[in-house]
């Protein structure tokens, strides 16, 4: 029976069989096939992926399959199709169809433009997976997904959904088996939904990496016993990995990298055994790596790599015996490593960089014979190891060993098994070069610095076929180099610098793009034909060599961007064509040789020349006018010479000119006003000549000295060029001394005009220049009063006015200069007392010797809290009685008196007899009023012609007319006199109008004795000195006077001009009077003057550095229609009585007072209701926009932005139907915008932006026919609008909506009626596509579309006419960009944060700032990118994935801000990047984690970049000693005085070294991890930990006394701590631990009053640890590791400070020391109370007293806020 049963079954399958084979095919419907045909004809099918879909059956077509029973279609996957077009909606009519597949393909434009992109795919009830990854989807997750009742798959990864994952998603998810929505950057949200539903549980795969998921990761997953893919890496998951991992029996990947994870790895991990792939890189995760690691047994990958992890590699992980990669470089793992590793024999990559591995390199490792990569550099790893222990890995590729302890030893027979294309063996002691090399074919980079080699360069190096970059810079190599260099085409760098190579030069035949053999000992000429080896170089540095002879003329070649030749001993002439072939020249710099005759006549190519130097030569003769070429000159070096003639004026047409160095000339006559006029000038050096004349008064033009902000852009140029860079070096006077700067600061700005014979006062405006740090006027013949201005000077620390004739007192305002650190007024005629506050408190007698008239002045044994090791004990101060004049004083005066008599006679005899010009108007003003005397002696009645003339013949006399414009000025009848007005009907002068002649010189009274004279206008001259009027009084019909801008030189230019306001005060007739831009003398009493002037109309006096409160005197003013008293310094608030003044006024201008308070409560009175016009723009106006203002029918404008204005905006402002101007930006408005606001048909400019407005946007707006702009940015506008509501608003020219809560919608059909729209912001409001109206905007100049959801950018958006300004930031762009951008001078481009790839594009010109970070950008950066970056400021090019080197040409001449970081850039760290980066302001090449590969030593050359603020540079390979020109990093550097002599005996051996600033990174702070998003300028840091630096701490690390944090642990730092530390005052973190530190800790560490974090562990320090300072306040963790310190305390310390500041000694809690009486710590908590409760109420009693510091705090506190708040808004 039982066999029939089995033959019967076996019939039954062969008769099912033959049933298959011999039926007919299943077809598929013919509804569905037309459906599928359907879909096929709306896509576009380029690569004919359709080909198939043809013939009667799809079930046979290439995607499709059919359910075998009923031929429905169940199946279609087009993934990777590369298909494009639309989506037919009959696709989704397939209702059997259970796998849909479209991932992969271009459906973007439709896609992108269909919104509810989800709700035909929720037809398909019966779809089980849904797969649409990288479609171009957008907007949130649909709720038409809820429909796919039987989905079980959804992958929606790669795409670009937005908003948050909504609550109902866990209804989708409670039936799913794999979800993956990665990729979604802007999808937000947590994970709760996952779990909530029990059917959650069955998921297999989770993966939303690359999302903005945040929160911690719910526990259901931990309990999901199926998982088997857990993917959240890039996101911000935070929380710590539980010990129920170990549940996941199932998981086989685990990624969590770059998440907020924290805590330490659960043993339990052990567990889940399935795991093949861990990754908890870029995490916080921390503690040990747990043992039980080594029981997940198939394991293949292991990442954790920049994390927390500590301690020592487990053993166990030699069990994972199929691992293929592990990375656990740049963490803190200690002890050896282990050698059982060699049980890895499937290990393909093993990194171990940047940790703290000691030991020796074990030799088992070279049983890893399938190892490609090994790096171990960057730990502490020592011993003597040979290269042919990795003889077995004959795979290995690259070899990285650098930056260890360790001496490799090289057998010279060795032949390795492996080909190398990359080696390190930087600082690994070798004495020779290896000579196995000779056979590595592949090798391209070698980097062989800071090693001993002391051998010649072996000859095979040159020959090796794929080297592109050879450093061996840093060693001892010796010898000359080969007659003949045959280097490959392609070669890159060489760099030779600081050896000591000989003989004669010797180029390579084939040119590299840079060569640095600088620093070394190479002698005789430069060869003749050496152009003929540079065709292709950028970069060529000789300096510092002995060379000699004369400088060829073929060494300027066309591409060469650097010449350095300093510093040699080169003779003759400079080449008249030098310059003439170097079409690219940045820097030509041949300072400090023997160069000698006359400058050339022809300076060609010199306009990109941004750096001439030619001091300390023997030049002579004059400036050759073709330097005025050089437009670009920052720097312009001709000190130290014979020049002669006078200072050309041209050099003020040289607006970029940053440093002028003239000093030590020949050079005569004045001072050009013109030169006085270069905005960007921060240093002038003129010392040392023989200049003569007034000071030029015009000093508010040297804006970049005006700016006392530290964050100023206007700093020196520096320039880099591949691998090597060009540092500027200036010697100036500083505090006394000669002083070279290596690196010049923004910050460090200063004039010197020393030793010169300038004569006149100081003027008043060099008070203004409020960044100056040093001013040099001494060895002149200045005189009068010292300015009190001259306290407004912040930050000036060196003041010398000594060896002048300046009397008068010495003005207490000098006191709030509290960085004065040198001040020599020695040798004047000052008298009065010397202050005793501020920093006078610091200076002793020899700053005032040579005043016998001064009183009060120091002993020189003054003893100022200060000695001569830089801290001591504050002592009293003695001062001496006056001192009495005696009798040989008297005799002295009186024959200085004779001498004085007897001198002036003969200058003016002298004058008259050599001035043929002077004599001539001399003469004739001597005739003229001979005549006049004649005829009143006489009694004749003379004509009214004669008498005019005569006093106009007086006051040509005196004015410098060199425009000739006064040449008319002849002839009997004055009244015909240009710029002369005479009465009709009696023939008197009447008016004169002389505005913008130009006229120089003083004003001479006889002008005003014209008694009949109504009308004087003198505005925009160029006149000087005191103006006093005392014979105003006979001016009987005098209505009018115009003195502004009597110094006119150009719009941005005032001069020095006094007024006397009480000379005004008897024209009782005067109607108008404008004072703008002059002097006002005592300008704090500059309201009494104005009391007699009833009849006046009109007064303006903007600009006249007026001070105090607003004067009831204006009260008198009973006819005033017209004030304007804006940019002034009034204070404190608009008086109550001011009601009265706006009375009868027209228009009210107190704008840019910016301490001037008070409210509005003058509109509340009827007395202001008739005010047309009132701007209080940038006051400190506070409280309500009175309701009253709607009663104000007459207002026309109303400024009230950048004030402390608040309330809502009145609907009473509605019936101001006058109302053109209304300006509310930046206010604290709050509220609704009045609908009414439309009522307003005369408004033609409304600014509301930057408020609190919460409102929906008014429709009503649409009736303002006349506006032209319309900022409604930032004020939290809500709802969806269409621009065609401004149809109507033909006259618009600027739109702003940016940054509200609004959509827009653009009619893509709508043609706007906008005459000339130029700007448009539409940022963040919903835009799916750029609108295509704008293809018309041919003026548009500044379009501004950040945040939206635009996917594609149009062609025609590059050849927009106008567009100089494109923001396209922050959206979901795709595709690449042409390779060839917009040609637009200074234009901004942003178009960070997109999903754009391909190449690299480059601009074709004038690209001032281009953004492309965070896209897909990949290659290698084009070399030539800085041929096309000329005038670019900024450029980032981070989170892409560019690879290769940096080039050589990226940093350019006016870049401040440069991002490379987060690509996978390799090669070493460019030291070429500062060359001509002087302007760089952030340099980010690397931040923590798997970026960019760099690797050598810290370069010398780049220390002191000009805005550093932070250096990091931790946990990199770094080696060799640290760079000691440390006095170069002037923005590290405090107001306290560096010590000149030292600063002096190392000028000579100043290095440079480039930092990585990292401006918004996680960095060690305080012992702990801190992340700045924003680096405030206060925030100063050194971080070089964890490398392998060693040598001494330099001495010159105490300069840095801006320095807040230094952090030098883990290296192999030694000797002992240097004192000079203790002088950095600012510091509040010191990390010197893990390191080889010796000696005593030092005393001066005690004074570091601000230290609160202190780690000094694990060095060899002995002696007794300080018991004073701030050391009471740590404990024993700061010193483990040092076994012969002695007096270590224990945690419970106790801190004591006298009131001097320095530490009493009190006894700290050790095991060797006594204990702490209970009495001393009752004391001390006395003490402690005393002192919060005296610093409490020392700041709450500045600030409510006094107002000026209240202001100034709480105007930094709003800026700081604001700051944060556009910080927050940007990284949206």
């Amino acid at each position: 029976m039982e066999a029939m049963f089995s033959c019967g079954r076996v019939a039954f399958a062969i008769i099912t069989i033959l049933c298959c084979f011999t039926s007919p095919a299943i077809a598929c419907p013919l509804s569905e096939r037309n459906l599928l045909l359907d879909f096929k004809a709306a896509v576009v099918d380029e690569y004919n992926t359709l080909t198939s879909w043809h013939g009667f059956n799809c079930c046979s077509w290439r995607g499709v399959s059919c359910n075998l029973r009923t031929g429905h279609v169940s199946r279609l996957d087009l993934s990777g199709y590369n298909l494009e077009g639309n989506i037919s909606s009959s696709l989704f009519q397939l209702a059997r169809l259970e796998n849909l597949d479209l991932s992969g393909n271009l459906f973007k434009v439709n896609i992108s433009v269909n919104k509810e992109w989800g709700e035909d795919v929720g037809s398909l009830s019966n779809l089980q997976q849904l797969s649409m990854s990288d479609c171009g989807l957008g907007g949130p997750i649909r709720n038409s997904l809820l429909n796919l009742t039987s989905l079980l798959h959804l992958d929606l990864s790669e795409n670009y959904l937005s908003a948050h994952i909504p609550a109902w998603f866990e209804n989708v998810t409670g039936r799913l088996v794999s979800l993956d929505l990665s990729g979604n950057y802007n999808l937000g949200g947590d994970l709760s939904f996952i779990g909530q539903r029990k059917s959650s549980l069955s998921l297999t795969s989770i993966d939303f990496s690359g999302t903005g998921m945040k929160g911690r990761i719910p526990s259901a997953i931990w309990n999901i016993s199926c998982l088997e893919h857990l993917r959240l890496s890039d996101t911000r998951i935070e929380g710590e990995i539980p010990a129920s991992i170990g549940n996941l029996l199932s998981l086989q990947s685990l990624d969590l990298s770059a998440t907020r994870i924290e805590g330490e790895i659960p043993s339990a991990i052990g567990n889940a055994l399935s795991l093949e792939s861990i990754s908890l890189s870029d995490t916080r995760i921390e503690g040990k790596i747990p043992s039980a690691i080594g029981n997940v047994s198939s394991l293949k990958s292991l990442y954790l790599y920049n994390t927390y992890i500590e301690g020592e590699i487990p053993l166990s992980i030699a069990n994972l015996s199929k691992l293929v990669e592990l990375d656990l470089s740049y963490n803190k793992l200690t002890g050896v490593i282990p050698p059982s590793l060699d049980s890895l024999s499937s290990l393909v990559s093993l990194d171990l960089y940047a940790n703290k591995l000691n030991g020796t390199i074990p030799s088992t490792i070279s049983n890893l014979v399938n190892l490609r990569s090994l790096s171990l550099g960057s730990n502490m790893l020592s011993g003597l190891i040979s290269l042919s222990v990795f003889d077995n890995l004959t795979s290995l590729d690259s070899l990285y060993l650098s930056y260890n302890q360790l001496t490799v030893n090289i057998d010279s027979t060795w032949i390795p098994q492996f080909k190398l294309s990359s080696l390190g063996l930087g600082s690994c002691n070798l004495d020779r070069i290896p000579s196995f090399l000779v056979t590595q074919y592949d090798l391209t980079g070698l980097d062989l610095s800071a090693n001993s080699i002391q051998t010649n360069i072996p000859s095979w190096i040159w020959n090796l076929p794929s080297l592109y970059s050879l450093n061996l810079s840093c060693n001892q190599l010796t010898g000359s180099l080969p007659s003949r260099l045959t280097l490959p085409m392609y070669f890159d760098s060489l760099d030779l610098h600081n050896n000591s190579l000989e003989g004669s030069l010797h180029l390579p035949l084939a040119g590299a793009y840079l060569l640095d053999l600088s620093m070394n000992q190479f002698n005789g000429s430069i060869p003749s034909h050496i152009g003929a080896y540079l065709e292709n170089a950028r970069f060529l540095s000789l300096s510092r060599n002995n060379l000699s002879g004369a400088i060829p003329d073929s060494i300027c070649t066309p591409y060469l961007q650097v010449l350095d030749l300093s510093k040699n001993t080169l003779s003759s002439v400079i080449p008249p064509h030098l310059t003439r072939n170097c079409s690219s020249l940045s820097v030509l710099d041949l300072a400090e040789n023997h160069l000698e005759g006359k400058l050339p006549a022809e300076w060609g190519n010199i306009t990109k020349i941004h750096t001439l130097k030619l001091n300390g030569n023997h030049l002579r003769g004059v400036i050759p006018s073709s330097i005025s070429e050089g437009r670009s000159l920052q720097v312009l070096d001709l000190g130290n010479n014979d020049l002669e003639g006078t200072l050309p004026h041209w050099i003020g047409k040289i607006s970029q000119l940053h440093v002028l160095v003239l000093r030590s000339n020949h050079f005569h006559g004045s001072i050009p006003r013109l030169v006085i006029g270069l905005p960007n000038l921060q240093i002038l050096d003129l010392s040392g000549n023989h200049l003569s004349g007034a000071i030029p008064s015009n000093l508010t033009n040297l804006l970049a000295m005006v700016n006392a902000s530290q964050n100023n852009s206007n700093h020196l140029e520096e320039y880099s060029s591949t691998g090597a860079t060009y540092t500027n070096q200036i010697r100036i006077s500083w505090k006394g001394w000669d002083v070279e700067f290596v690196k010049v600061l923004f910050i460090l700005k200063c004039i010197d005009l020393s030793n010169n014979s300038l004569s006149g006062s100081i003027p008043f405006k060099m008070g203004s220049l409020q960044g100056l740090i040093a001013l040099n006027l001494s060895r002149n013949h200045l005189s009068g009063r010292i300015p009190k201005t001259l306290g407004h000077m912040d930050q000036l620390e060196s003041l010398d006015l000594s060896l002048n004739r300046l009397n008068g007192n010495i003005p207490l305002e000098l006191e709030f200069l509290s960085y004065l650190e040198f001040l020599n007024l020695s040798y004047n005629m000052l008298d009065g007392k010397v202050p005793h506050g501020g920093q006078f408190l610091t200076f002793g007698e020899s700053s005032y010797l040579g005043n016998s008239k001064l009183s009060g002045i120091p002993f020189t044994n003054i003893s100022v809290c200060n000695n001569s090791s830089g801290y001591g004990n504050c002592t009293s101060i003695e001062r001496i009685g006056e001192a009495k004049n005696s009798d040989g004083e008297m005799i002295g005066w009186a024959v200085g008196l004779g001498l004085s008599y007897g001198l002036g006679f003969f200058v003016v005899i002298g004058v008259l007899t050599l001035n043929k010009r002077v004599r001539k108007r001399a003469f004739d003003l001597y005739d003229v009023v001979l005549l006049a005397i004649d005829g009143c002696i006489r009694g004749s009645s003379l004509r009214h012609g004669l008498i005019r003339c005569t006093w106009f013949a007086g006051y040509w006399a005196v004015v410098v007319d060199d425009n000739s414009t006064l040449g008319y000025w002849h002839g009997f009848n004055c009244c015909t006199w240009s710029g002369v007005s005479c009465n009709v009907h009696t023939g008197h002068v009447s008016q004169v109008d002389l505005s913008g002649y130009n006229l120089k010189g003083n004003i001479s009274s006889s002008i005003f004795q014209l008694e009949q004279l109504e009308h004087l206008d003198l505005s925009y001259n160029l006149f000087n000195g005191n103006f006093s009027l005392p014979h105003y009084g006979k001016l009987k019909s005098f209505t009018f006077l115009d003195l502004s801008s009597a110094g006119y030189v150009d719009e941005f230019s005032v001069s020095e001009f006094f007024v006397n306001l009480e000379s005004l005060s008897n024209l009782v007739s005067l109607e108008y009077l404008s004072l703008d831009g002059v002097s006002i003398s005592a300008s704090k009493e500059w309201g009494e003057a104005d009391r007699g002037l009833s009849n006046l109309q009109q007064l303006s006096m903007s600009t006249c550095g007026l001070e105090g409160p607003i004067p009831n005197s204006l009260l008198n003013l009973t006819s005033l229609l017209h004030l304007n008293l804006a940019d002034n310094y009034v204070s404190p608030q608009i008086p109550a009585w001011f009601v009265n003044v706006t009375a009868h006024l027209l228009s009210l201008n107190l704008s840019m007072n910016i301490d001037l308070g008070g409210d509005l409560s003058f509109i509340r009175q009827q007395k202001s209701w008739s005010l047309p016009s009132i701007d209080l723009l940038q006051t400190a106006v506070e409280g309500k926009i009175p309701s009253d203002i709607g009663n104000m029918s007459s207002l026309e404008s109303l400024a009230l932005s950048y004030t402390n204005i608040q309330g809502e905006i009145p609907h009473s402002i509605t019936n101001l139907s006058k109302l053109a101007y209304l300006d509310l930006f930046h206010s604290k408005l709050t509220g609704i915008i009045p609908p009414s606001l439309g009522s307003l048909s005369s408004l033609y400019y409304v600014d509301l932006g930057y408020n609190l407005l919460n409102t929906s946007f008014p429709s009503t707006v649409s009736d303002l026919v006349n506006l032209r702009t319309l900022y409604l940015d930032s004020i939290n506008l809500g709802g969806s609008i269409s621009l065609f509501l401004f149809d109507k608003l033909t006259r618009l020219e600027l739109l702003d909506l940016s940054y509200n809560h609004l959509t827009v919608n653009a009619d893509s059909a709508w043609i706007p009626r906008f005459e000339k729209l130029n700007f448009l912001g539409l940022g963040s409001c919903s835009l799916d596509r750029i609108p295509s109206f704008l293809v018309s905007q041919y003026d548009l100049e500044h379009l501004e579309l950040p945040l939206n959801n635009i996917r594609t950018i149009p062609s025609w958006i590059w050849k927009l006419p106008s567009l100089t300004y494109l923001n396209l930031s922050c959206n979901q762009l795709t595709g690449s960009l042409p390779s060839r951008l917009i040609s637009r001078a200074d234009l901004y481009l942003d178009l960070n944060n997109n999903s754009l790839e391909g190449a690299l594009p480059v601009p074709v010109a004038g690209v001032k700032m281009m953004d492309l970070t965070m896209n897909q950008f990949s290659g290698s950066i084009p070399t030539n990118i800085g041929e096309h970056l000329q005038h670019t400021e900024f450029l980032s090019l981070s989170k892409n994935n560019l690879s290769g080197a940096i080039p050589d040409s990226i940093c350019t001449s006016d870049l401040q801000f440069l991002d490379l970081s987060n690509n996978m850039l390799s090669s070493m760290i460019p030291p070429h990047l500062n060359r001509n980066c002087s302007l760089l302001r952030v340099l980010d090449l690397a931040r923590p984690g798997r970026s960019n590969q760099f690797q050598g030593t810290i370069p010398p050359q780049v220390i002191g970049l000009p805005n550093l603020q932070i250096l990091y540079l931790s946990d990199k390979h770094l080696s060799g000693p640290i760079p000691s020109n440390l006095t170069n990093l002037l923005a590290m550097v405090d107001a306290s005085q560096d010590d000149p002599e030292y600063l002096e005996e190392d000028t000579s051996e100043i290095f440079t070294v480039k930092k990585v600033y990292t401006y918004n990174t996680a960095i060690p702070w305080k012992g702990g991890d801190a992340e700045f998003g924003k680096v405030l300028f206060i925030l100063k840091y050194i971080d070089l930990s964890n490398n392998n630096l060693s040598g001494s701490i330099p001495l010159k690390m105490g300069h840095l006394k801006g320095l807040i944090a230094l952090n030098l642990s883990r290296n192999h730092l030694t000797g002992k701590i240097p004192n000079t530390l203790g002088r950095m005052e600012q510091l509040e973190s010191l990390d010197l631990s893990l390191n080889r530190l010796n000696g005593n800790i030092p005393l001066e560490l005690q004074l570091l009053s601000y230290l609160e974090f202190l780690n000094l562990s694990y060095n060899m320090l002995d002696g007794k640890v300080p018991h004073g300072g701030q050391f009471l306040t740590f404990g024993e963790s700061s010193y483990i590791g040092n076994p012969k310190l002695t007096g270590i305390p224990f945690t419970n310390t106790t801190v004591g400070k006298n009131s001097s500041g320095i530490d009493n000694c009190t006894s700290i809690d050790t095991g060797s020391e006594t204990e702490n009486s209970e009495a001393e710590m009752k004391w001390w908590v006395v003490g402690l109370g005393l002192s919060y409760g005296l610093a409490f109420s020392t700041v709450i009693g500045i600030l409510t007293f006094n107002n000026r510091v209240r202001k100034r705090v709480f105007n930094v506190y709003d800026a700081m806020i604001l700051a944060f708040d556009l910080y927050i808004r940007g990284n949206r």
